[in-house]
């Protein structure tokens, strides 16, 4: 057996040259050791005698097929599944610790609002991991050992600028390790967390506009958990985003959201391509790893982007508390929308958070080009969260319904609209990264398959980011059939269109919860 691997497949995973390891003489006719056609998979799939089917596939058809060693990938399963058990039992632990009322009333109590910041901080740690400050330092040492003949050229006043710049990208190389440890919850779960994020949010701006005294541990803490439940899983944690578009608590806390969770997936992918950029660096480019230091990110940035992006609108709230996404603004609302950013600041400047926070709020609806308002700021103003901001609101405005634009977009199509007409007015490696996470065909968009089924990207193929993973659940006339997943990167089938999540509910009527399965 060294050239070939015993594996179970699921049905929908049969391909054609995987022999059959088991009889299935009563169902399909089909004996052990026969070499599956597309016939015999058809038939298979229409009588379905298991889930799950044993096979043997040679391994270089296995290799073709992207099907991971099972020896290795279980191996390696194994080691990951006792670190990440750990991790979910303890961080389901900890928000246990206070309850409910008490993690509200933390917003303006200090002293439960100290418990709870003890809290996050553990939460953090538990992510991190018990070995995070070695690896740290590991990471440290290593940039200092490559680099060790250009710091020495350093000038005295920027050397403790370098040696910071050196320990970020420690802590951010640790960071995302640590993440790729945490197990994601499934997708209905984090969907049903979901309506729990976006209660806190909206409790918490409402609070930050109602109270004197505003404690900001419970705005970190919403951050904190949805970072422990979508894990790596960055896929997963797009999905509950089209959560948004079927159940809201109110407009702005549902879109502020909704924005945070695109904050989050492209700055995580564009950390991890800033880590690895900065590791093929040679040990003369220094310069070149500090220029590009702004676009990567610990865990504790991913926080502070988090609250940028959950602050953003709240001006909005503020001035149109009953905002909903198909109200309709006219003239006298246009103050309201040219000065939200800059009223936003002023809101987020009586909170005790970190200035570029602050300043991120102000500056996202900014442009790359100086078009933006409502200062036309250049880049080298930017703070570092700014990009990945400025970016997550316009592409979640572009695909979801509200007041400030006419026509929505799928995602295929706001992809291309960002590729062409807007290219100029984004962070390229934003859209790259986000793209990197989200495929060209972003997950969440609803498309037509060559053989006029519909269905709804749900992984990404790095390999090829116009290839994804389809959940196919509706036939050319939105009828229901049997769902099934397609993996574009080894099926002949082709994406022929993409279609608009208003189109997709027109036509289905009834509620399209079941993606979440």
């Amino acid at each position: 057996m060294d050239n070939f691997s015993l594996l179970m497949v699921p049905i929908n995973d049969l391909r054609e040259g995987m022999v059959l390891n088991q009889d299935l003489t009563a169902d399909v006719g089909l004996r052990q050791g026969r070499v599956l056609t597309a016939s015999d998979i058809g038939k298979i799939k229409e009588i379905k005698p298991n889930d799950k089917l044993s096979v043997v596939l040679s391994n270089s058809l296995r290799s073709q097929l992207n099907i991971p060693d099972p020896q290795i990938q279980a191996k390696e399963l194994g080691q990951k599944q006792s670190r990440e058990t750990l991790k979910s039992l303890q961080i389901s632990q900890y928000r246990e610790v206070l309850g409910e009322s008490d993690i509200r009333a933390a917003v303006s109590d200090q002293n439960l609002d100290g418990a709870l910041k003890g809290i996050v901080e553990k939460k953090k740690a538990v992510i991190r991991g018990d070995d995070y400050q070695n690896r740290v330092e590991n990471y440290r040492n290593a940039h200092l050992e490559k680099y060790k003949n250009s710091i020495k050229t350093i000038q005295t006043s920027t050397r403790k600028d370098t040696m910071n710049i050196i320990d970020h990208y420690a802590q951010t190389h640790a960071d995302m390790e640590s993440l790729s440890d945490v197990d994601a919850l499934g997708t209905n779960e984090l969907v049903n967390r979901s309506d729990v994020y976006e209660q806190n949010a909206e409790f918490f701006m409402d609070s930050v506009l109602t109270k004197k005294t505003v404690f900001t541990s419970f705005v970190e803490n919403i951050v904190v958990d949805f970072l422990a439940d979508m894990g790596y899983d960055l896929a997963r944690g797009m999905l509950t985003f089209l959560s948004r578009n079927e159940s809201k608590v109110s407009y702005i806390s549902s879109h502020s959201l909704q924005v945070m969770i695109i904050s989050l997936v492209a700055a995580i992918e564009l950390t991890r391509i800033i880590n690895q950029k900065s590791q093929s660096l040679s040990s003369e480019d220094l310069g070149t790893l500090l220029s590009i230091s702004k676009k990567s990110f610990t865990l504790d940035d991913l926080v502070n982007l988090g609250i940028a992006a959950l602050l953003h609108d709240i001006e909005f709230r503020k001035q149109v508390p009953d905002l909903k996404d198909n109200s309709v603004f006219d003239i006298q609302h246009q103050s309201i929308i040219d000065l939200h950013p800059s009223n936003g600041y002023h809101i987020a400047k009586t909170l005790n958070i970190d200035y570029e926070v602050q300043r991120a709020v102000f500056q996202h609806h900014e442009r790359y080009d100086g078009s933006g308002y409502p200062s036309g700021l250049h880049p080298r103003f930017f703070t570092k969260y700014t990009p990945i901001l400025m970016f997550a609101e316009y592409y979640t405005e572009m695909i979801t319904r509200n007041p400030f634009v006419n026509t929505v977009l799928s995602p295929r199509d706001t992809v291309v609209k960002l590729l062409s007409n807007e290219r100029t007015k984004f962070d390229g490696d934003v859209i790259y990264a986000f793209l990197k996470a989200a495929s060209l065909y972003p997950v969440g968009s609803w498309v037509i398959l060559s053989d006029s089924r519909i269905g709804l990207v749900r992984g990404v193929n790095s390999e090829k980011l116009d290839r994804p993973t389809i959940g196919v659940y509706f036939d050319r006339n939105f009828n229901r059939i049997g769902e099934e997943e397609v993996n574009l990167i080894s099926s002949p089938l082709q994406i022929i269109k993409p279609l608009s999540w208003d189109i997709v509910r027109s036509a289905v009527k009834e509620p399209i919860n079941f993606i979440y399965r």
